[in-house]
Parts: structure tokens; sequence; C-alpha cells
């Protein structure tokens, strides 16, 4: 199992930066890799990733030297265990409405004494069965990251709870999600979510957790790491992707009308 590239910066205390893949598409993910990011957030919930796609995702994450962050929500055991079990080092918990739902779930993540994982031993994780059972369970229960995922009023409320989770990594506020339970769509900077912004930065400076958020602009991303988020995501394949192409439309366009005048 690869040492994780997210948790040596977040014992370091440095800011963790990564990207999301929108797209199903592993050779992004190994490009994301080559390039230098620290991890790539591959969701499992909104996007329709089959267990095939999302393990050679993960695989590239791995052959482009990326630690794979994998948003999934668990329905029950076997959605925690095989994600882990494909190497993923890391993963975040959409949707959290409680401490105890966190604790429940890190159970599940982390092996004896920790928690209560079930062993196969022969996956990703422990180079398929190449590593010794001792040391297989160390390094899982210390090497894999999780990130619990702050997208409700509820969890808003019990947010000094949630932090203070042993196994728990990051804190991350979802701006979007969060507008949406406030009652104010799309406004990431309402008043709402800003107070929830700072009860999440407090409550990490607590308990020792990263906190960390989503950003749409490198502006965004910038204004949060001043505000003392640690663990951010930036772009995604699919904005850059889109950027891209908008501004070649804006360049034919002006080739057509110099032509044409």
């Amino acid at each position: 199992m690869r040492r994780s590239i997210v948790k040596a910066r977040l014992a370091a205390g440095e800011v963790v930066y990564i990207v999301k893949a929108a797209y199903r598409d592993p050779r992004v993910v190994e490009l994301m890799g080559a390039l230098g990011f620290d991890g790539v957030w591959i969701c499992n919930e909104h996007i329709a990733n089959d267990r095939s796609t999302l393990e050679a995702m993960v695989c590239a994450g791995r052959a482009g030297n990326i630690d794979s962050l994998v948003r999934v929500h668990p329905s029950d055991y076997t959605d925690i265990i095989q994600v882990l079990e494909m190497g993923a080092n890391g993963l975040m918990l959409p949707q959290i409405r409680s401490a105890q739902e966190v604790r429940n779930l890190i159970n599940e993540i982390k092996f004896p004494p920790q928690g209560c994982r079930k062993l196969d031993g022969i996956g990703a994780d422990s180079n398929v069965g190449l590593l010794p059972l001792a040391e297989y369970l160390k390094i899982a229960n210390e090497e894999t990251f999780t990130v619990v995922q702050i997208e409700t009023v509820e969890a808003v409320k019990e947010i000094d709870e949630i932090a203070s989770v042993d196994g728990v990594d990051v804190v991350f506020i979802g701006p979007g999600d969060l507008s949406l339970a406030v009652g104010h769509p799309g406004d990431v900077n309402c008043a709402e979510v800003s107070r929830a912004c700072e009860e999440v930065l407090q409550a990490c400076r607590r308990h020792g957790k990263t906190p960390g958020i989503a950003c749409g602009t490198p502006e965004q991303a910038e204004m949060r790491f001043a505000q003392g988020f640690r663990f951010i995501c930036g772009a995604s394949d699919y904005r850059l992707v889109k950027a891209g192409l908008r501004r070649e439309q804006e360049l034919m366009a002006s080739f057509r009308a110099r032509a044409n005048s």
C-alpha cells in the first residue's frame, strides 16, 4: 500500500490541494497525478461510476502517484469496503447529519482495535496480499484518511461533536448543498453559509482537525485559504475543459469577425 500524500501533508500542517474528476476517464486521473496535484476527488454520489470504471480510476491514481479520494454515500458495508480494497487512499462521506453517524462509519473504515472493518487481505490496499498481515492492518489504519462533508443544517448544529470524532481527518464544507439547505440556492457567500464556515473553522481548531472546502474559482480558493481553510478542492476536469473550449470559441468568433469585415 502506497503512503498517502494527503496524510503526510496533513501531519505536517501543510495545505492540501485536490482536483475533481467529473469525467469517468482513468487517463485524466493519471494526468492529474503526473502534474503534481495532491489528490483527485472521484465522485460516486452524483456520477454513475460502475465498479470496473471506479477501480480503473483508482488504479490510475496509483500509476500517476496521486491520492484517490472517493465520495461514496454508503448504503451498506460493501460500499465502503470495496472502495478501500480497490486502493483508494481516502473516503469522502457526504450529507452527514450527526456525530453518531460519523462514528458508525469510522467504525467500518478502521480495522481493530480502532474499528470493526472486516478482513480480506488480497486487495490493492494490501499490495495484492503481499504485505504481512500486521503491517497491512497498521498501514491501512494510518494511511486511510476520512473527509466528512458538512452540507446539512443538522450537521452544522452538531459541528463541534462531529469534529471531535476520532478518525476524522478533514471537516469539509459543501457550500453548494449547504446554500440549498439554508434557503439561498447557489449563494455560497450568504450569511448562513458564511457563519457555518466560521463554525467549522473554530471546531477544527478546537479538535485538531483540518478544515476543507470546495472552491469554484482560483479567486475563491485564495479567499478560503485566507480564512483558514487548508484542504481545498479547486478545479475539476469539467470546468477546465469548458473554460478551454470557451476560449477557443471566442478566438474562433474573433477570426470570423475579422474575416467577414
